[in-house]
């Protein structure tokens, strides 16, 4: 009998909890896939080409080096967060005013 009780009173804890920040949880689920579509879209793929014709000129052993070490996906996910802060910044100042 105490753990139907128990079950009861957490169920209506979270029932509680998802009902006053369901909102919130939305809109930062939205302005996250948001940004990041974004800093995918706008920003690294319009990058990342400039780095390869920048990267055109090394050796082959120093780009085998480079991928091998995945330097390449290090680069994007700098490119991403750089993106997506100043993305979230963006969206903060116009939301505070």
């Amino acid at each position: 009998m105490p753990l139907v009780v128990l079950l009861e009173v957490v169920g209506a804890f979270l029932a509680r909890l998802i009902a006053s920040r369901i909102g919130q949880w939305i809109l930062t689920a939205i302005l996250f896939f948001g940004i990041n579509f974004v800093s995918k879209k706008v920003v690294v793929e319009n990058v990342i080409p400039q780095l390869q014709a920048h990267m055109a000129g090394l050796g082959a052993l120093t780009l085998a080096w480079m991928a091998y070490l995945n330097i390449d996906r290090g680069i994007s996910v700098i490119l991403s967060a750089y993106a997506a802060g100043a993305g979230t910044r963006f969206v903060m100042q116009r939301a505070s005013k």
